[in-house]
């Protein structure tokens, strides 16, 4: 992979130093626009009423939990989204009551790249992502990726294990706290039992995940060692 990297850097590099020709530098261009560019000048249509019901009657039920965090989520935004068990529904709030079921996806495409849940692809449910107002990055994984049609728009959620951090005293252990450049934090490898649902906006780019052995910089237990370097400062 590494030399696949490589030789498109070498090739991007002998196209773009001293391309005159302006028709060819646009064609550059196009074929290196950002997709999340893409999708913000195409977005996704909007649904019609038939296609929401279809979507919805192929959907899998979420569970009670899962539910919570996904009303939890949406209700950030301080629009009065409803529990679709909270009866009577004013008519006037019909359009705020939250469907109970998900189309759910193994994977997914943001922004040109794929995300998979942990259960699919390991390696590609690793991430770096904001949190809901975007002043601070998490690591995790993904659990579960849905879509969800809500106000006559098809929004995608997913459902991340953020990872578990270190006490301070272990963390300090490793070279990394002091080397910010490598863009690299030490976890516990034993899974967080805490889950939050986050939407492809929040999403940074992948992380890239080294599980370490117990006595690694001195710790008596299994670590990770997560790099979110993918992102260089893009996102």
């Amino acid at each position: 992979m590494l030399q696949q990297f490589c030789r498109r850097g070498r090739i991007d590099a002998l196209l773009h130093d001293g391309t005159d020709d302006a028709e060819l530098a646009r064609l550059l261009d196009l074929l290196h626009l950002d997709a999340s560019q893409d999708e913000q000048t195409h977005p996704r249509p909007a649904p019609t009423s038939t296609q929401i019901a279809e979507m919805l009657r192929d959907a899998d039920d979420l569970s009670a939990s899962e539910y919570g965090l996904l009303l939890a989520h949406l209700r950030k935004d301080g629009q009065p989204w409803r529990d679709r068990t909270a009866y009577p529904h004013p008519l006037a709030a019909a359009e705020f009551i939250v469907p109970s079921a998900a189309v759910v996806h193994s994977e997914c495409n943001f922004f040109g790249r794929t995300f998979s849940c942990a259960r699919s692809h390991d390696g590609n449910s690793a991430i770096e992502f904001y949190n809901y107002e975007r002043t601070t990055s998490y690591t995790g994984v993904i659990e579960a990726l849905w879509d969800i049609p809500l106000r006559g728009v098809v929004r995608s959620f997913a459902l991340v294990r953020p990872h578990k951090p270190l006490p301070h005293h272990e963390e300090l252990k490793g070279p990394f706290h002091a080397r910010h450049r490598f863009r690299v934090r030490l976890v516990a490898a034993d899974p967080s039992e805490e889950l939050i649902v986050i939407e492809h906006a929040q999403i940074i780019a992948h992380a890239v995940v080294y599980p370490r052995p117990a006595g690694t910089y001195g710790i008596n237990h299994k670590i990770l060692a997560v790099c979110t370097a993918l992102n260089r400062g893009r996102r």
